[in-house]
């Protein structure tokens, strides 16, 4: 779940202010099998970045709905630190998860999802 600095999801959100309609669409949206974490849009960087790995971090995001609150299930989330060898400051984080294919996705999107693992930025993942 995203969530702002108050801790409250965007349907939490919904609900408070009386948003019905939308508090029913942003719940149906959350299953286990679309859960992903981020946007899956960093592949291409990632596959040809020739930065050296310096740190690989696992991370866990609860699963929506009973799965998650009741049993406890999570959607694991693998942070890989990229660093140039000469400049420190010079680092990006990717993100790499297991995901299902969105329905009615394109076919243009193979490398995107390549055997289901989606790449994306940490930042879009880690809460600010």
């Amino acid at each position: 779940h995203t969530l702002n600095r108050a801790g409250r999801t965007p349907a939490d959100l919904a609900q408070r202010n009386g948003h019905r309609e939308t508090v029913a669409f942003l719940r149906s949206c959350q299953n286990v099998t679309t859960m992903r974490g981020g946007l899956g849009d960093a592949y291409d960087e990632a596959i040809s970045d020739l930065r050296h790995v310096v740190k690989i971090e696992w991370g866990m995001i609860n699963l929506p709905g009973a799965v998650g609150q009741l049993l406890g299930a999570t959607h694991s989330v693998l942070g890989i630190t990229v660093r140039s060898p000469t400049d420190a400051s010079d680092e990006v984080v990717y993100a790499i998860e297991k995901v299902a294919r969105i329905r009615g996705s394109s076919a243009d999107e193979t490398n995107t999802f390549a055997n289901g693992v989606h790449v994306s930025y940490w930042a879009d993942i880690a809460p600010n």
